[in-house]
């Protein structure tokens, strides 16, 4: 059926002549589109959804709706099949590590007992999955956001994705949650890819009664598309040479339990020398820098080519080592995560928090040693495992995370010297359970500027000592 936006006409139930209008946003400012839509009102539009709403309108769309039905309906595809078509706008912010993803991609509301008269073959989420056209934009801000322009549309399709098998298995994860009375356990770290993630801000009036328990009430929860697998979406189709399937590189086929397959790898090598499975496994000693993705990789199968395992990235597992008494399990040292710009850390929401999304899905590699200053090579590699936050846990760290988004907001980051050290006001490790902060540099001589444009250290999240050995006990 032809459909007329503006001085632009398209065939809104042919997949070729669909592709073709939507291409026609990449580069453009979302005032320009509103501008060639004849449509100025659309950049009047306030709150988090008008940008979605305004790309929407590209389409002929009404506006950014929950219904269980694809945005686009009845589309002629030209192998000659038919149906519908999804619509995602997702936001990109530039950070100091490029373009990122600004937040997770929403796919439908989970209704606890309608899912379980679901399969996944014809669920709301799959059906929702099963063509998606991706438009990733550059968000210019919430009061800027007309300025937004369009970086890349992308087509995806979850039946034939690398991986759709892992969308499956995350879905019917949160299936079986809700089927065994536990809704109220559901964690969004249950899905690599697919998280079932809580609407709304808290409180009673976002929890609902679960079926098969009524004793315990449930959170409001809603299928998204977590931001590691909108990244890698994204930076595929940018730069597809930089990926390889796992299964490409290692020859062998893979099931789509990522997390299952990585452990089992790991489990020949457990218990021996970091020196011997360094020889087995053609490690350089040279490397220890990046000793754990190189782990991960020889425990793959992997031996040689080092381009980007595109279903691992896509999961977001991210392999930390840890240096680890023997006799008691504690740690050598605090776990550091990436260095952050403060004054891009302060905008950041917990929920879709850069930090968040690296403790969505780690892999920790206990190397074992009698005494923390043992020689590297000399450790046994102890059990590696898969670890994001539980509901208790993430509670308390988005608690000390919001403490410590206070405390650079009132200026506690900056430093004084004193007998040639800085000082800052920030509070310490051992007074907090989970994380703290604190320099990465090794001599702590990077600086930053925190909001109020005062000097302070380059810093970054730990988890502490002790967080980690409960977690290694458990």
């Amino acid at each position: 059926m032809q459909q007329t936006i503006g001085k632009t006409t398209f065939d809104n139930q042919g997949f070729g002549s669909i592709l073709t209008h939507a291409r026609k946003l990449e580069g453009q400012q979302l005032r320009e589109i509103a501008k060639s839509m004849l449509r100025p009102e659309l950049i009047e539009l306030k709150g988090k959804g008008a940008a979605g709403q305004l790309l929407h309108s590209w389409f002929g769309l009404k506006d950014n709706d929950n219904r269980a039905e694809p945005d686009l309906m009845s589309v002629r595809f030209s192998d000659g099949r038919t149906g519908g078509v999804e619509i995602k706008a997702v936001p990109l912010m530039l950070k100091k590590r490029g373009l990122r993803i600004k937040e997770r991609c929403k796919v439908t509301n989970i209704d606890y007992g309608q899912l379980l008269d679901e399969t996944w073959s014809v669920s709301r989420a799959r059906h929702k999955l099963i063509s998606v056209m991706f438009i990733f934009y550059r968000y210019a801000g919430l009061e800027n956001w007309p300025a937004s322009q369009v970086e890349k549309i992308v087509y995806w399709e979850v039946e034939t994705a690398q991986v759709g098998g892992t969308i499956r298995l995350d879905w019917q994860r949160t299936w079986d949650y809700v089927s065994e009375g536990r809704a109220h356990e559901i964690s969004e770290g249950h899905g690599m890819i697919l998280g079932a993630c809580t609407t709304g801000q808290g409180g009673d009036s976002k929890h609902v009664i679960q079926p098969r328990n009524t004793l315990e009430l449930a959170r409001k929860r809603a299928f998204a598309l977590k931001p590691a697998f909108l990244q890698t979406t994204y930076e595929y189709i940018i730069s597809p040479a930089s990926f390889k399937s796992i299964s490409t590189l290692s020859g062998k086929t893979f099931s789509a339990d990522l997390k299952a397959e990585v452990l089992l790898g790991f489990e020949p090598l457990i218990g021996k020398r970091l020196e011997e499975i360094a020889n087995r496994l053609k490690i350089s000693k040279q490397k220890t820098k990046h000793a754990s993705a190189l782990l991960v990789r020889r425990a793959l199968g992997i031996l040689n080519d080092k381009k980007r395992l595109l279903e691992l990235e896509a999961a977001g597992v991210k392999p930390k080592t840890i240096p680890v008494r023997e006799r008691d399990l504690r740690p050598c040292e605090a776990m550091s995560f990436p260095a952050m710009r403060l004054t891009e850390f302060v905008e950041e929401e917990w929920k879709d928090s850069e930090f968040r999304a690296h403790l969505d899905c780690l892999l920790l590699i206990p190397t074992l040693a009698v005494h923390c200053k043992q020689e590297l090579w000399s450790r046994r590699l102890g059990r590696p495992f898969f670890w994001t936050p539980s509901g208790d846990d993430e509670a308390g760290i988005a608690n000390e995370w919001e403490m410590f988004k206070q405390e650079i907001i009132e200026g506690k980051a900056a430093y004084k010297r004193v007998n040639g050290r800085r000082i800052s006001k920030l509070t310490p490790g051992s007074m907090t359970k989970y994380i703290h902060l604190r320099p990465k540099s090794r001599d702590g001589t990077e600086d930053d500027v925190d909001p109020n444009g005062r000097r302070t250290q380059r810093l970054c999240f730990w988890l502490n000592q002790s967080f980690i050995q409960k977690l290694l006990h458990k």
